[in-house]
């Protein structure tokens, strides 16, 4: 029987959706405090939390990631009665799976519950039933969680797999999270970065060596396939990798048996190969730097793990999760962010992903530490920068101008064509999205259904362009027909 988490400090609202939870054999618990709610998060194996923004201890919203990282890996629904459109993209950034304004609808708390169980579900099959380890992957965008659905699957198996990812996009996390949540996670996982090996003695790490092999062999090596014996072996930028070394790599992946230099006989290791890069191999090949065969055994199964820039959702979850981590390593108290301060990340292209993101969290707690309150001031030039350059890339273009994009009036001064063409795609990004509220009538369900995009992004493209879905009607004041 799922448990649904209620924490509200109005008995009546708490009685009347324990009344509706239950009714749907869900079982309800109930708390009047965020204090006492992470208690029973930490101890019971919650599945939703509904959640309301104003408690005597506290403000929902900020403990959102508390509930998401807990034990049980809940989902969150905020319910409150102070809604706006603010709160509502910050809740979804901070990892809600949904947000709900009272006066409250029964229909609505159903559906939201039902659908967040549903994709819980989904989730723990691709996974047999368990719930993964992800070994500090931080976010529950909708491109970590279709990745962390691949990472359950490549767990599952013992077949090879190759990571795609630019640099600083966590494509270690997410190997040693496949290692951690597969039948071999208690052997070693060996982790090789291909790019700081040299091509003279990229066998001898790799195989190993015996004594007198070279003049600097004084002893027997060990190699670190024959320490991946049993466990994983992952090898990091594969790219690198030398063509020579490539061709006895491969044999080693079809035998599992290599020979350490200098030996006369070969040794087996049973290793399961994990394989990541920043270089499109595909390429490679094509022009001879990377071979083919050896690229078909690697890519079983491929995983790609998205830029920043393309899991903005994220950013809210990752600088509340490494700012408390930075500020317990310092002995300080908790920081706040001020809104221009998490306009400056969310505005920022980040070219080195959540790398530089981290990078730069800890600069700031570094050096802040007498600062509670932080201002974009806080961050270097580069980021602040862009609060200047977003609005200058639209000047001289009308964004809630009607009809199809025109160039500004002769005389009245060009914009480069970078802006004009950005401004026209905004254009046609809201007509789109009144369409789509047209067209459905402000139905969620089916504005997910018909545009393809995920639910977090919609609320995001529906509060930058000023647009609101409908409004449901009042919960009645007694659960007398939940379907109602």
């Amino acid at each position: 029987m799922p448990t649904i988490l209620i924490i509200d400090d109005e008995p009546a609202i708490c009685d009347v959706l324990a009344e509706i939870i239950g009714r749907q054999r869900w079982q309800p618990v109930i708390s009047n405090r965020l204090s006492e709610a992470h208690a029973i998060a930490a101890k019971m194996n919650v599945d939703v939390v509904l959640l309301d923004v104003r408690l005597p201890d506290g403000n929902g919203l900020h403990a959102i990631s508390g509930f998401v990282h807990s034990p049980g890996k809940p989902e969150v629904i905020i319910i409150t009665g102070q809604g706006c459109p603010d709160a509502a993209s910050l809740a979804l950034q901070y990892g809600a799976w949904d947000y709900i304004e009272k006066p409250l609808t029964v229909k609505q708390i159903i559906l939201s519950v039902r659908r967040a169980l549903e994709y819980r579900q989904a989730m723990m099959t691709a996974g047999k039933g368990r719930i993964l380890k992800r070994s500090g992957i931080i976010g529950s965008s909708p491109a970590i969680n279709e990745c962390l659905a691949q990472l359950g699957i490549a767990a599952d198996g013992d077949h090879n797999v190759l990571i795609y990812g630019a640099t600083g996009t966590g494509k270690e996390l997410f190997a040693r999270a496949i290692h951690l949540n597969s039948t071999r996670r208690d052997k070693n996982l060996v982790a090789v970065d291909c790019a700081t090996l040299t091509p003279g003695l990229i066998g001898s790490h790799l195989f190993g060596h015996v004594k007198g092999a070279f003049t600097d062999a004084t002893r027997d090596q060990e190699g670190l396939i024959s320490l991946a014996d049993g466990g994983t072996l992952f090898l990091d930028e594969i790219g690198e990798i030398p063509l020579a070394m490539q061709k006895t790599f491969l044999r080693v992946l079809e035998t599992r048996r290599f020979r350490p230099l200098g030996a006369t006989k070969e040794i087996k290791s049973d290793f399961r190969l994990l394989a990541a890069t920043n270089r499109n191999l595909e390429e490679m090949a094509a022009q001879g730097l990377f071979r083919n065969d050896l690229l078909y055994r690697l890519k079983s199964q491929e995983l790609a793990i998205p830029p920043l820039r393309n899991r903005k959702e994220d950013i809210a979850e990752l600088v509340n999760y490494y700012m408390a981590a930075f500020c317990q390593q310092a002995g300080i108290q908790p920081k706040i962010c001020q809104p221009e301060f998490m306009q400056c990340l969310y505005n920022y292209s980040w070219p080195g992903n959540v790398r530089e993101l981290i990078n730069v969290l800890d600069m700031v707690v570094s050096t802040t530490k007498n600062d509670q309150i932080l201002f974009h001031k806080h961050l270097p030039v580069n980021i602040r920068i862009t609060m200047i350059d977003q609005p200058l890339k639209t000047k001289n273009i009308d964004l809630q101008q009607e009809g199809n994009p025109s160039l500004p009036a002769a005389g009245s001064g060009l914009v480069t064509l970078k802006a004009f063409r950005e401004t026209a795609m905004q254009r046609m990004e809201k007509e789109y999205m009144v369409r789509l509220l047209e067209e459905t009538q402000g139905d969620l369900t089916e504005m997910i259904r018909i545009s393809g995009m995920g639910k977090s992004r919609i609320y995001e493209l529906l509060e930058k362009h000023g647009l609101s879905p409908r409004k449901n009607r009042s919960l009645a004041s007694t659960p007398n027909n939940p379907e109602s």
